[in-house]
């Protein structure tokens, strides 16, 4: 892995009263928290699903043709509960490898994860909350200042929550945020371990992004400077990695295996020449 997104995680809130309040008494009457955290949330986002922030338009361009050869050309298949993996041709859509591969490296993205604050029980409860949370996320691409980006998000939600001339109370929380990482994939490092995979795996892999994020290439390489850092996954693609339904495999095979692929990674660095270790490292 060659690259990971940047992440913001925040919170934004709307209170409208100290307690709840009936529908049927004060609906209209009152404006509403929950109304306008969905039409703030809605603001972020464009119908495309772009991000909609002052200053992101150049790292969202449109999916060019020589892009579309180059990622077309990786095997990525869509996750076994996606519905272009389902087998009832009436819920199958089409899946476009390359767009998919495209928007999750080279393009930020935002995601909502959640909305507190009404009823969530079953039935109706005809009561207006008194205070709503959503949780959101934007990740980031190479090339993205994560404290330009927030700056551009707060400034974003206050000019909407502006426009309500509302007596309500908005606060955005940022939680997290890290910047996009981002190597050579070409440096001779990033060749050895390919060949490493070879010996072991009989293929040779291909140097990808990942979607994700992760803390600790960042900051090991603000420690290294110029030197390379790689990331070399173990774990299977169904792993499902810090989702509730994580599933590392424990199979003594698999395990075995990606023991040999590390010592094979360390044979092949130590068979590089000076020179050649020189250029990885610069």
């Amino acid at each position: 892995i060659a690259g990971y997104r940047g992440l913001i995680t925040s919170t934004l809130s709307v209170q409208c009263g100290l307690f709840p309040l009936h529908s049927g008494f004060l609906g209209g009457a009152v404006q509403e928290a929950y109304t306008q955290v969905v039409h703030l949330l809605a603001s972020l986002q464009t119908k495309d699903g772009s991000i909609n922030l002052p200053g992101t338009e150049p790292f969202q361009p449109p999916l060019d043709e020589k892009k579309e050869l180059e990622l077309s050309k990786i095997t990525f298949h869509p996750p076994a509960d996606h519905p272009a993996a389902a087998e009832n041709s009436q819920q199958r859509v089409e899946w476009n490898n390359a767009a998919a591969l495209f928007h999750m490296w080279y393009r930020p993205s935002l995601s909502i994860h959640g909305i507190e604050g009404g009823w969530t029980g079953p039935g109706v409860r005809t009561a207006i909350p008194p205070k709503v949370t959503a949780r959101f996320s934007i990740r980031l691409v190479p090339g993205m200042n994560v404290e330009k980006v927030q700056e551009a998000l707060e400034m974003h939600l206050n000019t909407e929550f502006g426009k309500f001339n509302t007596p309500n109370y908005m606060q955005l929380t940022v939680q997290n945020r890290l910047d996009a990482w981002e190597a050579d994939g070409t440096s001779e490092v990033y060749k050895a371990v390919s060949q490493a995979t070879v010996r072991v795996y009989g293929v040779r892999p291909d140097i990808i992004r990942d979607g994700g994020t992760l803390i600790w290439p960042g900051l090991i390489q603000g420690v290294l400077g110029s030197s390379p850092v790689l990331v070399l996954p173990l774990m299977h693609r169904e792993a499902e990695a810090d989702m509730e339904q994580e599933n590392l495999r424990q199979a003594e095979s698999y395990l075995l295996t990606s023991i040999r692929l590390a010592a094979a990674v360390l044979d092949e660095l130590g068979e590089l020449e000076p020179a050649q270790l020189q250029r990885g490292l610069q």
